[in-house]
């Protein structure tokens, strides 16, 4: 579960829409928007953006020095 919905969140945040979501991840989706809705509900927040953002700033820069 913590894969796909790091997978989801990621995949939420190039902007891609439900439908090419659901086919990339092989789901149907009903599926899909049910994942996204309790992502968003589970970190307290509204919008799929927010999810983006917070995904975001999870992922770590590499340090090239």
């Amino acid at each position: 579960h913590d894969t796909d919905d790091r997978h989801l969140a990621d995949l939420v945040g190039t902007g891609l829409t439900d439908d090419d979501i659901a086919l990339l991840m092989g789901w149907n989706i009903q599926k899909v928007r049910n994942r996204i809705e309790n992502l968003l509900s589970s970190n307290d927040i509204k919008y799929r953006t927010q999810l983006a953002v917070i995904r975001a700033s999870l992922l770590k820069v590499p340090d090239f020095s």
